[in-house]
């Protein structure tokens, strides 16, 4: 994390594709300088979304109970970006698998509009327009005996959007509409033919953001996002998310890092030993009263 760095270095050294880019003291360099470094070109850092006003609603999960949670509820709205924040085993990630079908729920509902689809299989949930980002991209979210074209286009195919039309797909199509998507949210590799394990984590994490994208999903929800990725990659995945939420799609990312949720979400839910602790917003939207929350548990 860029933040050790200056709190434990006197010098810092910058590598990138493999060439020295520079060596400097730690006193003459800020963090966004010792970004443009690393990534050769000035990005947008995060900063806090700004205020914005909620469309329908889009998710509702009401008294809902599984595998590591119990009685949680809550509403996500278009247009806006959910946060949920928790200690390590306080049961984010058992949650949003539970609500995208993955694990099943022991009591209480889920429903995407107007639809109870509590009882429905992860493909039905997906078909309605749902979308899930799994927290393990490499053991839930990319197939790596298939290549970068293949892994874009499955839920396409196996759900038979539109882009696709039918389950058998031509290869011409199939690289067009990955030459497509790679162009729109700059993943670097050789060729729509390139292999997983080729590229870095930052790509990896693209393809499996771009893969749901192809189905426009009103309901995104994104499990650590930028986990082992690198820092010009995070900034675009955030700058993905918020423009999700502008064009007016609903988006739940759970997240470790604070000041990744302090910056994407307008409202932040906290999770301890598998209860909701309480909301996080407004004037209340800071480190101190999420990590109060998640550890004390106290509202």
């Amino acid at each position: 994390k860029l933040q050790e760095i200056f709190e434990l270095a006197d010098m810092v050294t910058v590598l990138r594709d493999g060439q020295h880019i520079n060596t400097l003291p730690v006193s003459e360099v800020n963090e966004d300088k010792l970004v443009q470094m690393m990534v050769g070109r000035e990005l947008e850092l995060s900063a806090r979304r700004g205020e914005v006003k909620p469309g329908e609603v889009r998710l509702r999960v009401e008294s809902l109970s599984g595998r590591g949670f119990s009685k949680i509820s809550f509403e996500l709205r278009a247009g806006e970006v959910l946060g949920v924040a928790g200690l390590v085993g306080s049961g984010r990630s058992e949650l949003v698998e539970t609500i995208f079908g993955v694990l099943p729920v022991t009591e209480g509902r889920i429903l995407l509009g107007a639809e109870d689809i509590t009882r429905h299989s992860v493909a039905y949930r997906a078909g309605l327009g749902m979308a899930l980002v799994p927290e393990d991209r490499q053991f839930a979210g990319i197939i790596f005996t298939m290549v970068l074209k293949q892994n874009l286009s499955l839920p396409g195919v196996v759900l038979g959007a539109r882009e696709f039309g039918r389950l058998v797909i031509s290869g011409a199509r199939e690289s067009k509409v990955a030459c497509e998507t790679m162009q729109k949210l700059r993943v670097v590799a050789g060729s729509p033919e390139a292999e997983m394990q080729s590229l870095s984590g930052g790509n990896q994490q693209k393809v499996v953001i771009g893969k749901w994208l192809l189905l426009k999903p009103s309901v995104f929800i994104l499990d650590e996002p930028t986990r082992g990725i690198d820092v010009g990659a995070k900034a675009e995945i955030h700058k993905l998310i918020r423009e999700l939420a502008d064009q007016g799609r609903a988006v739940l990312v759970v997240s470790s890092e604070l000041p990744e949720l302090l910056a994407l979400a307008d409202r932040i839910l906290v999770m301890r030993e598998g209860r909701l602790m309480g909301e996080v917003c407004g004037e209340r939207r800071c480190e101190q009263e999420i990590m109060r929350l998640a550890v004390a548990g106290v509202e």
